[in-house]
């Protein structure tokens, strides 16, 4: 089965489907189930994906083999409270592993290069260019660009993929003192550098 399928052939899944009954359905084999799942979270993962890596094909070759590994090891899996949550941490190991086969893999295990996380997605795009001059954009990015890869990969996730900050924590395998103190120093060095900039990135995230 391709899994960019969308037809649900045995069960009506809906955007309000309990995800743990869908886990459920899709860990005893559920096609339907699985393709929805996919369909769900994929832009997710690609939007992170190309945050953590400029290259499309390794991101597009990530998604694809991590489900072809969920699907294979389906009834091995732990029941999951956020499939999104559980897709992400998936993902980034699964980007982590190309990076050290392509012997692009750098010091840390962590960082996959120092301009990822630009915050340039086309959400971003969209409003911006609604509600934000071009001028206060550039000030935006500029301000946004002297946060460390961490910071960014850190806000990305709580304010674009909306997960907590225990979850960012585990996600990333921080402490979640340290998790906070680095959010908290991210929006200290915006405030610091462009308070303007500071209050176009909460309207940024507001909206």
């Amino acid at each position: 089965m391709l899994i960019t399928e969308t037809a649900l052939q045995h069960v009506q899944i809906s955007n309000e489907t309990d995800e743990g009954s869908l886990w459920l359905e899709f860990q005893s084999g559920n096609k339907a189930a699985y393709s929805f799942i996919y369909e769900q979270y994929s832009n997710n993962l690609y939007n992170y994906g190309m945050q953590m890596v400029r290259n499309n094909h390794l991101v597009e070759d990530a998604i694809q083999d991590l489900f072809v590994n969920l699907w294979r090891c389906r009834k091995n899996l732990t029941p999951v409270k956020s499939i999104k949550f559980y897709l992400l941490t998936c993902l980034r190991r699964e980007i982590i592993k190309k990076i050290k086969k392509e012997n692009k893999f750098i010091r840390d295990n962590r960082a996959c290069d120092q301009k990822s996380f630009q915050f340039r997605t086309s959400v971003e795009d969209e409003i911006i260019e609604e509600e934000v001059s071009v001028e206060k954009k550039e000030k935006l990015d500029h301000v946004l660009q002297r946060l460390s890869k961490r910071q960014r990969e850190i806000i990305y996730l709580k304010f674009y993929e909306d997960l907590s900050y225990p979850q960012i924590a585990e996600h990333l395998g921080l402490d979640l003192k340290y998790t906070y103190n680095v959010a908290s120093r991210a929006f200290g060095l915006i405030r610091k550098h462009f308070v303007s900039a500071f209050c176009c990135f909460l309207f940024l995230f507001n909206s």
